[in-house]
């Protein structure tokens, strides 16, 4: 059996100012306003004293610690934790997805949900401008650069996306990819879709999120 968890929560006081330097971390993150910039938050549980995670001695505790990059923010207790997450789960300009965290090793049901990914998204490539011309003049369809990307997946659990999303809108080669085969049917009739596409022949599979283009046949 694990230590217990420290309950010397931080002052109201302390909280802000925790909460406040997180944010303006994220805010700094270096960026050229290209591509999409990502900051994630990592939080960990630290023992304190002799076997904090297993069979503990008298006076072994266990905490939380937040880190972005080099930066953290140590001692932190379940109660801390909440009301910081509750400061930071809106970031202006950003988007924020929070991750399931399991406190306790083994366990099937996460503990609480935590922010973990901050994104803001930057200037597509001009071929990415170039296909959205395309396919909204051919097609109708208005892309968002959200709406093309590829991730690894992981094939031990269904449908679990693992890693950071590649996004179509920031890669020129795949825009070109997109491009081509558009224009490869020439004047023929064709129809065009966003469809999700796994591929399950490794244990690390692959899933795309893109564009099909069909000719029509008559």
């Amino acid at each position: 059996m694990a230590a217990p968890f420290s309950t010397k929560s931080h002052t109201t006081a302390e909280i802000e100012k925790i909460s406040n330097e997180i944010k303006e971390t994220i805010k700094n993150t270096q960026w050229d306003g290209n591509d999409v910039l990502k900051v994630e938050l990592h939080l960990d549980v630290c023992g304190h004293g002799v076997r904090p995670f297993g069979d503990y001695a008298n006076g072994a505790y266990r905490d939380f610690s937040i880190s972005i990059g080099r930066k953290e923010w140590n001692g932190l207790t379940k109660a801390d934790l909440m009301a910081i997450g509750k400061s930071i789960k809106n970031i202006d300009g950003f988007e924020v997805e929070s991750k399931d965290i399991y406190v306790e090793y083994g366990k099937m049901i996460p503990d609480f949900s935590y922010p973990t990914y901050y994104r803001k998204y930057g200037n597509a490539c001009d071929e990415w401008g170039e296909l959205c011309k395309l396919v909204s003049k051919k097609y109708g369809i208005k892309l968002n650069v959200k709406d093309l990307y590829l991730v690894r997946m992981s094939g031990t659990i269904k449908d679990q996306e693992v890693g950071d999303r590649t996004y179509i809108a920031y890669a020129p080669y795949r825009c070109n990819q997109l491009i081509d085969k558009i224009k490869s049917f020439g004047r023929k009739r064709t129809t065009c879709e966003i469809v999700t596409i796994d591929d399950f022949e490794w244990m690390d599979k692959e899933r795309a999120v893109t564009l099909e283009i069909k000719s029509i046949h008559k």
